[in-house]
């Protein structure tokens, strides 16, 4: 479908994205956002309230709308069409594979999101082993989400590989040095993306450039004024 195909193109440049999730209680979440769109993110992910509060900052980067939140998916917030008039890219459904409401919300949701040509992307939470994300990439989902943690037995290229599906990241702002190499790890494991909370911007160039600019993990570091430690 060509209207999927040029949102994913958009949200992947080069084949790769960093995206930032915008939350409530951001303090001045409108000036974040003109900062990550004058620094080069791909994409903000935003609930559909709060984009009304930062669209205007949204000139290059893509939008990406939360139907639901990780902490209430019993609650969808918005639907794929409310987010594609609000001008989405893409829509993102927080998924349990321990929850029958929410493969049943999800089925729902993929169906949605291929009638209006709109790329879904599915965060995983709690299991995210091979198996479980093979069963979650045959309901037609475009990407999916995964945390660092899900790989301790099972390496992100094995994970891709078995749900055929491009990989992001969802990385917690943890010290900068250690969240650079854990970025570092993740995209040379075969991981399409990253998605972040607001961090400080000399830590999103590093991203950016680890994603975009094929830098090494010294120049990465030198960015955040960290040094390589072998």
């Amino acid at each position: 479908m060509p209207g999927k195909s040029l949102r994913l193109r958009r949200l992947f440049r080069a084949g790769r994205a960093v995206m930032v999730q915008i939350e409530h209680g951001v303090e001045h979440p409108a000036a974040v956002v003109r900062s990550l769109d004058r620094l080069g993110a791909d994409a903000v992910v935003v609930s559909p309230g709060l984009l009304d509060d930062v669209c205007d900052e949204c000139v290059q980067v893509a939008v990406v709308v939360r139907l639901n939140v990780a902490s209430a998916r019993a609650c969808n917030i918005c639907s794929v069409e409310g987010a594609l008039r609000l001008g989405a890219e893409a829509v993102m459904l927080s998924v349990s594979s321990a929850d029958e409401r929410d493969l049943d919300r999800l089925g729902a949701v993929a169906g949605n999101a291929r009638h209006f040509g709109v790329p879904l992307i599915v965060d995983m939470v709690g299991d995210a082993s091979a198996d479980t994300l093979a069963v979650i990439s045959d309901f037609g989902v475009d990407v999916i989400q995964v945390r660092p943690g899900s790989r301790k037995e099972q390496p992100l290229r094995a994970i891709a590989k078995s749900c055929r599906r491009p990989l992001l990241v969802a990385l917690e702002n943890i010290a900068a040095e250690k969240l650079v190499r854990t970025a570092h790890a993740c995209l040379e494991d075969t991981a399409q993306g990253l998605c972040v909370g607001t961090l400080d911007e000399q830590i999103l160039e590093a991203l950016l450039a680890l994603a975009h600019n094929g830098v090494g993990i010294d120049e990465a570091l030198e960015i955040v004024g960290q040094r390589s430690q072998v």
